[in-house]
Formats: structure tokens, sequence, C-alpha cells
């Protein structure tokens, strides 16, 4: 009993600890920086299982069972994924609001695991029978994804060697009248692409947007002017409001000033974009789309890692709409 008496003294106040430190850190980045989010629920973990641990003997035998542990844990993710998602989800679709929706996705689906889990330890063959389809579903949506990404992965490249008869840069967000970081990317790219290419007519392709001053086009033609590249090589394309429109508006603009469809075709977007940019292309009829790829700057990695998980889903309702 004494013994017991001891091991609460010395686990329970570390645990208390943890947990503490943990909640202040989780409640405070709840809509802040992921990386502060996650640490502060690593040290709730922490403290739960010193928590454990401190308990009597006898009341830790009652949490011992596999499925009551499972339960527990699924319990704890599918609370640690919607903490983090639901207060993202306001607003329009941007890379952080789709990843606190699968976050919210992958929140509901533990919570459902844990529920079968409980149903299926008390004898109801059911519930048994729907953990396994979900298995199933769980695993085939996951072969799918990892096919989707090694696909947009592999076209996330420059191709230096082919020539072109024409570039087209694909617009994204302006920020007033400045280039927002993502365009900036896509501009600078661009830039480095047709430096050694001086004879090759420019699209820039994009409308006005909420927000924004000026076209994304227009945007995009005074930075490329402003960097030295000659006016008359850019045309504007300033209809296009979405991937789609980029390159059906792009490609009859070039049409106009005698480059076909038939004719190598260059494309410039960020490099999760590429892989869409070139299923449209073909789809207008541009056999080889040559791709030329914007990154975005390091510090940024976890955000282009959302844009990479965003655009597999993308894909597919390019695919199947």
């Amino acid at each position: 009993m004494e013994r017991e008496k001891k091991r609460a003294i010395l686990l329970g106040i570390p645990a208390a600890v943890c947990l503490l430190f943990g909640l202040l850190i989780t409640i405070n980045h709840v809509v802040g920086h992921l990386s502060f989010f996650v640490r502060g629920i690593l040290l709730c973990w922490v403290g739960a299982v010193l928590l454990f641990f401190a308990l009597p003997e006898r009341m830790r035998r009652r949490f011992t069972a596999a499925a009551r542990i499972r339960e527990l844990v699924c319990w704890g993710l599918a609370a640690t994924c919607l903490l983090r998602g639901v207060p993202n989800l306001r607003g329009g679709l941007t890379a952080s609001r789709f990843t606190a929706l699968l976050l919210c996705c992958a929140g509901a689906a533990f919570a459902v695991w844990a529920l079968l889990d409980r149903w299926s330890a008390g004898g109801r063959r059911w519930a048994l029978w729907c953990k396994r389809i979900m298995l199933v579903l769980i695993a085939l949506g996951l072969a799918l994804f990892a096919g989707l990404e090694a696909w947009l992965i592999s076209w996330a490249l420059t191709d230096e060697t082919t020539p072109v008869e024409a570039v087209v840069v694909f617009g994204a967000g302006v920020n007033g009248t400045e280039p927002s970081m993502s365009l900036l990317s896509r501009l600078e790219a661009a830039l480095d692409y047709v430096e050694d290419r001086p004879d090759i007519p420019i699209v820039v392709s994009g409308c006005q947007g909420p927000g924004e001053d000026i076209s994304e086009a227009r945007c995009m033609a005074d930075w490329l002017t402003g960097q030295g590249v000659a006016a008359d090589r850019i045309l504007l394309e300033d209809r296009a409001a979405n991937t789609e429109e980029n390159v059906r508006f792009s490609l009859e603009l070039l049409a106009e000033h005698g480059v076909e469809a038939t004719d190598n075709i260059a494309f410039v977007t960020s490099d999760y974009h590429l892989c869409r940019g070139a299923y449209l292309f073909r789809r207008y009829g541009v056999a080889d789309p040559v791709p030329v790829a914007a990154h975005m700057p390091e510090r940024y990695r976890d955000l282009t890692v959302g844009y990479f998980i965003r655009e597999a889903f993308a894909m597919v309702a390019e695919i199947l709409l």
C-alpha cells in the first residue's frame, strides 16, 4: 500500500504537469502553429500515460484489456483530429481548410471505429463485419491515394531540354496589385525559363478575383516587364477563373498568334499543380505539354504537403467530372 502511494506521488505530479502544460499549449494553438499544437498533444499523451501508471493496480487492470485500450486510443485520436480540424473549417476551400476537413473526416472515422470496437467486443457480429468492410475501404482508399500522389510527384519537375513554341503561366492570388507568394514563385520560375528563350511568346493567364485590384494576368505582365522581359512578348489572357479555363483560353489566344495545339507548349505552375495542368492540356489536344515547376520556399514545406494532398482529390474530381 505504501509503495502504491509513493508511485502515485512520483508519477502523479509529472503527469499533472504534463497534462496542464499540454492542455494550455494545445488550446492556445488550436488555430495557430501546427508544430506547437502537436507538441501540446504529445505532452497530453505523456501525461495520460504517466497518470495511468500512477493509478492503483486494481484500477489499471480495468483498462488493460486490448479492446478497451484500442477504444481509448481511437477516442483520443478522434478528439485530437476534431480539435485541430473544426476551428479551421470556416471560410472558403483553401489548402489549410481542406486539411482541416480531412482531419474532421479522420476524427469521425476514429470515432466510428471506437464505437464498432465496443459493439463487436459485446458480441454483435454485424459490428465485426462493419469493421472488416471499413478496413477494406480504408486500404483501397490509401492505395488509390498513394497512386495519385506518385502521379502528382512524377510531374513536379521542369523539362529544360524540349524545345517549345510558347509558354503559358498560370495565375494565382494577387494581394491588391502585388503577386502573392504562390504567384511570385510561378513568376520567378517563368523568368528563369524564358531567360534563354528570347523568341517565344508568353501567355499570362488569370482573371481578377475577389480582393484583387487588378487581374492576375495584368499583375504577371507588370512583374515580368519590370524584370526586363519585352512587353511585346507577353499575351494577356484575363478571363480564366480556374485551371480548365487557363488551358482553354490560353490555347485560343495562342492560336490567334499562330501557335497551334500540335506545337510544343510549356506551362508554368506550382509543382503540385503540374499533373492536372498536363492532363487538361492533353484533353485540349496538346500531346506533350512541357512542365515548368514553381517551388514554394523551403520554410513553407508543411503548406506544400497540404497542397499535394488537396491536389490528389482535385485530380479525381477533374477526371470524374
